[in-house]
């Protein structure tokens, strides 16, 4: 059964959107640390060739990011509910290796849960350039 909010929504997750768009308190950009990192955790998960649900943020080191991402956790939690990170090179990964770099990350941000009927904990998202009007 689904919860029904009977009460006003207070504090920071009582956000609009005109009000975020004239400010990137919102934003997490990347630095080239971050990115070196993000490549070492997942050079060492290929190598040990643990199966993507199997990672656990022990196994994908990020210690120049493991502070921010707690804070984004934090953030998610008990914030605004929402935090964009930028800056991650999509281009130079495959798909696969995209999913263990966003596992990886999310494994410091909390337990994945399945994302549809099927049980998928990662659900594919593309612009397909429709015009949906």
């Amino acid at each position: 059964m689904s919860m029904i909010l009977t009460e006003l929504v207070r504090g920071p997750a009582a956000w609009k959107g005109h009000e975020l768009a004239c400010q990137a308190s919102w934003i997490y950009r990347l630095s080239p640390q971050a990115l070196e990192d993000i490549d070492a955790a997942l050079r060492k998960v290929q190598r040990e060739r643990r199966p993507m649900e199997a990672i656990r943020s022990v196994d994908f080191p990020l210690p120049s990011l493991t502070d921010d991402l707690l804070k984004i956790a934090d953030e998610l939690e008990r914030g605004r509910g929402f935090v964009q990170i930028k800056g991650l090179p999509v281009e130079r990964y495959t798909e696969e290796e995209l999913k263990l770099l966003y596992w990886g990350i999310a494994s410091y941000l909390g337990i994945a849960v399945s994302q549809n009927a099927q049980g998928h904990l990662i659900g594919g998202v593309r612009d397909l350039n429709l015009d949906i009007r």
